[in-house]
This record gives structure tokens, sequence and C-alpha cells, in this order.
């Protein structure tokens, strides 16, 4: 497997972003739909999306990585491991 390869995973549960985390690999994007908030006028329109441009989010794991990292070397410095 070539690590500096690029994978890009589609999908929009939640636990993608955990999977795509544990592999460490450090080119890893996933990309996801994003859905308005329901309320009763959406909900009484027809669901039919296939009209409309859906709007996607793209979240760059290492980049969430560094994050994670840098919250919790500051909070618990004593027993955080990023590995």
């Amino acid at each position: 497997m070539n690590v500096n390869a690029t994978h890009c995973i589609y999908g929009n549960d939640s636990d993608l972003l955990l999977l795509a985390l544990i592999t460490h690999l450090p080119n890893i994007i996933v990309l996801r739909e994003t859905f308005p908030p329901m309320t009763n006028k959406v909900i009484s329109e027809s669901m039919d999306r296939r009209e409309e441009l859906q709007k996607m989010e793209i979240i760059y794991i290492n980049i969430l990585r560094e994050y994670l990292t840098y919250e919790f070397e500051n909070y618990l410095p004593e027993i955080f491991d990023i590995e």
C-alpha cells in the first residue's frame, strides 16, 4: 500500500471519522452530504432532492488528528498518546 496516496471515503456514517483516524494513514479525506435542519416546512415539501444541488462537506483526517492532538495534549498531557 502506498502510504503517500490520498484516499477518499464517501458516506454519512459518523463512524467513518473514527475508522479513518485509526488507519494512521496521512492523507485520508471523508466526503459527506450535509442535510438541512428538519422543519415542518421541509417535511411537508417533496423530499425529492434530485432537482436541487446537494451540499457536501470535506473532512481532512490529518487536520482533525492535529486538532485532537492539540486539545488532548493540553488537557491530559500525562495520559495522552495520539497512537
